[in-house]
């Protein structure tokens, strides 16, 4: 069960591997995507169909019930499925459930684990696999595995690598099943952090933040869905920048340098240097490229979430 592009490499690894009999995939609906809001189908779907395997994409769970109950799964494996599963699925599994979470657990249960990791600075992250229980990402875990965070991580490379990690972990909950086994633990629930889903207010540039902590948000968004900042009417997109140490007396937000390097805007401390950028209606290009055909606006000012 799973549905992003993410959970694609972990499907591939139940599929390759002889332990696993995959019967049936089960992903979101087709959603409409793109410019051109054209139904697009999930990434695991895709995968599900290019193998061969029987795929369901029901608009609710409990639609898919009789089907599902009729395979009498022995496994259930689930990545990024996007939804809670309830008690009678849960409890479908003679060998249980399991979930491989793109976070150390219980850091970060929720839809964006690997955006709060960068946003928040941490030096690592992580798959863990755990067991399901109705509550979300609260189930005891198996197992973790690591992943350091590079000082440039943005979440499109972290998202890469904890994809490629996906496909360790099923060959690890291969063994387990075979009888190499491991125990587990249950989660702190008192130490659990969450991390919900980007909401649209979520990608707005706070010019407020230390220029560390721009450069963090920043890194976290990209390259989807995308930190942005509104320049009068315009909402200007920030594909890449760089902080800088530099200490600023301009109000934050304000443009206080353009040049082919970037252009500088004023953090709550320090600044922030902006490289790659896209104006609405084009696309992404250098900063260098940008000023050619535009006025760098000096002294104009970025608006802040709160303004």
């Amino acid at each position: 069960m799973g549905t992003p592009q993410i959970a694609v490499p972990a499907l591939s690894g139940l599929l390759d591997l002889p332990e696993f009999d995959v019967t049936a995939v089960v992903s979101q609906p087709d959603r409409p995507a793109g410019r051109g809001r054209k139904m697009t189908k999930p990434p695991v779907a895709g995968a599900a169909l290019d193998a061969g395997v029987r795929l369901l994409q029901p608009e609710a769970l409990k639609d898919a019930r009789s089907e599902l109950e009729s395979l009498v799964p022995q496994l259930i494996v689930v990545m990024a499925y996007g939804r809670i599963l309830p008690r009678w699925l849960l409890s479908l599994p003679a060998l249980g459930p399991y979930n491989l979470h793109a976070s150390l657990l219980p850091a970060y249960r929720g839809a964006a684990p690997l955006n709060a990791a960068i946003r928040n600075g941490d030096q690592w992250s992580g798959i863990s696999l755990m067991g399901m229980e109705p509550e979300m990402d609260a189930g005891p875990v198996f197992f973790q595995h690591k992943l350091e965070l590079a000082n440039d991580e943005t979440v499109g490379t972290l998202h890469d690598r904890t994809a490629l990690l996906g496909r360790r972990v099923i060959v690890e909950l291969a063994a387990r099943l075979q009888g190499v086994g491991w125990g587990y633990h249950p989660q702190d629930d008192s130490k659990a952090t969450f991390a919900p889903k980007i909401e649209a207010m979520d990608r707005a540039v706070d010019w407020t933040l230390d220029a560390r902590e721009v450069d963090r948000q920043v890194r976290s968004l990209t390259p989807v869905p995308g930190a942005r900042s509104r320049l009068g009417s315009d909402w200007i997109r920030i594909h890449q920048g760089r902080p800088l140490p530099d200490p600023v007396t301009a109000d934050p937000g304000t443009i206080i340098a353009a040049s082919a390097d970037g252009i500088d805007v004023a953090c709550g401390d320090g600044r922030y240097r902006i490289v790659v950028l896209q104006m609405p209606g084009r696309k992404a290009q250098p900063v260098a490229e940008f000023l050619r055909g535009a006025d760098a606006g000096i002294g104009r000012r970025f608006d802040r979430p709160s303004d």
